[in-house]
């Protein structure tokens, strides 16, 4: 597999990798990875791309591959014709799904930091769609995921010293893995609290005397849904109970 375009900026604001990866016959073959820092007010980052993965808001892209775009800080909208325009907070993950026209840009008030890499579709869309991530709702609120930072950095790290294809495939994919593992223990919590929420007084018929009576009854410790709980309502279950 030749290396198609090898691209890179003189400041730390910007780096990738472009593969051509036509005639591979590893499932997860990588066709770019990269990320971008822009900061506020700065000029379009997607300029910056080569003339195969440039975009411009009014004309959008479409690639045959699938590309995860994880943004760290600051926020944007990503918009095509299957999901509509959408917010795209800070701690996000979007996926830009083959053959949909899209485009995606940060806020000028806010910039971003972004990273990405982009795959051969075949083998992740099936899995995809079982966790409900489709091109009709390709963006998923992720928060703060140190580990799927770490994976990032160590997949451009792969890229960096010129790993094999095969090695880099199986990186992209433990990549996306990653992500999938950390959206589906973040809609885990999720469900055991909005379970807390009804055993504490949302579900009138079901009221329970004690934190650590509805905790039990979601399967869960009580320390565990105390922390849980405030960092998806801002409130402790007590006060919650109270004010219910």
């Amino acid at each position: 597999r030749k290396m198609r375009t090898r691209s890179r900026q003189k400041n730390k604001g910007y780096w990738s990798r472009y593969y051509e990866a036509s005639e591979s016959a590893w499932p997860m073959a990588v066709h770019s990875l990269g990320f971008n820092r822009t900061p506020p007010n700065a000029k379009n980052p997607m300029l910056k791309h080569p003339w195969h993965h440039w975009m411009d808001a009014d004309e959008g892209r479409s690639l045959p591959t699938l590309t995860l775009v994880h943004v760290i800080r600051g926020s944007g909208v990503f918009s095509s014709k299957e999901s509509g325009e959408l917010e795209v907070p800070s701690g996000s993950l979007i996926f830009a799904f083959p053959n949909v026209r899209h485009s995606y840009f940060c806020k000028k008030e806010t910039g971003w930091e972004d990273e990405w890499v982009e795959v051969e579709a075949a083998a992740i869309l099936p899995v995809l769609a079982k966790v409900g991530v489709t091109s009709e709702k390709p963006i998923v609120r992720l928060g703060d995921s140190p580990r799927l930072l770490r994976q990032f950095r160590r997949l451009f790290d792969y890229a960096r010293i010129g790993a094999g294809e095969g090695s880099l495939a199986a990186c992209a994919y433990e990549t996306i893995v990653t992500a999938l593992e950390e959206l589906k223990g973040i809609r885990s919590t999720a469900s055991a609290v909005e379970n807390m929420r009804m055993r504490l007084g949302g579900d009138v018929t079901a009221p329970v005397s004690s934190v650590a009576t509805a905790a039990t009854a979601t399967g869960r410790s009580a320390s565990w849904m105390r922390t849980a709980f405030r960092r998806e309502t801002g409130l402790s279950p007590k006060r919650y109970q109270l004010q219910q």
